[in-house]
């Protein structure tokens, strides 16, 4: 009879966190939304001249490695209510982005965008099953399941650096 309470608050405890998660990421996608729409023509100038600034491995390798690295050292401490945070942010930083990107180069901007951001479209799956994977304090991802997510996630940032980003140079004719 012991064993039957645990399991039972210990499940409702991960359903809960799912929502949480999904609510989390929801809030962020619909928040960076908002601000990319309400952002006037100096946010749009910086978007257009994303395309022609010069990407470096080191650069798209942080930007992608940043939000598996937050999360692996949150679900290492085994405070996965970090994970929260973290989760809101890689949201609206993306919707951000792709709305912004979306609005500044009008017609072209899903093409452009889906280029620009491809390690970020790429990554977010993996990072989502990462955090879906950690969600119950009595398991937790495990250290293949991390370096797993790590090596796709710099998988996708290398792909991105050495076949995309050419390829979108040579599609504008920089």
């Amino acid at each position: 009879m012991t064993e039957v309470q645990p399991r039972r608050s210990q499940h409702r405890w991960r359903k809960a966190f799912r929502f949480y998660l999904a609510f989390s990421w929801l809030l962020g996608l619909i928040c960076g939304s908002v601000v990319s729409a309400m952002a006037g023509e100096p946010i749009l100038s910086l978007m257009r001249s994303a395309l022609y600034s010069s990407v470096s491995i080191v650069g798209v390798l942080c930007v992608s490695i940043f939000p598996i690295l937050f999360s692996a050292y949150a679900v290492f401490l085994s405070n996965f209510v970090l994970l929260l945070p973290i989760c809101f942010a890689k949201a609206f930083l993306f919707s951000f982005v792709s709305l912004g990107i979306s609005r500044a180069f009008a017609s072209a901007g899903w093409l452009i965008g889906g280029l620009l951001l491809y390690s970020d479209w790429t990554s977010l799956p993996i990072l989502y099953w990462f955090w879906l994977r950690s969600l119950s304090p009595e398991r937790s991802a495990e250290l293949w399941e991390t370096i797993l997510a790590f090596a796709l996630i710099g998988l996708m940032g290398s792909i991105h650096y050495s076949i995309i980003s050419p390829f979108l140079v040579g599609l504008i004719g920089i």
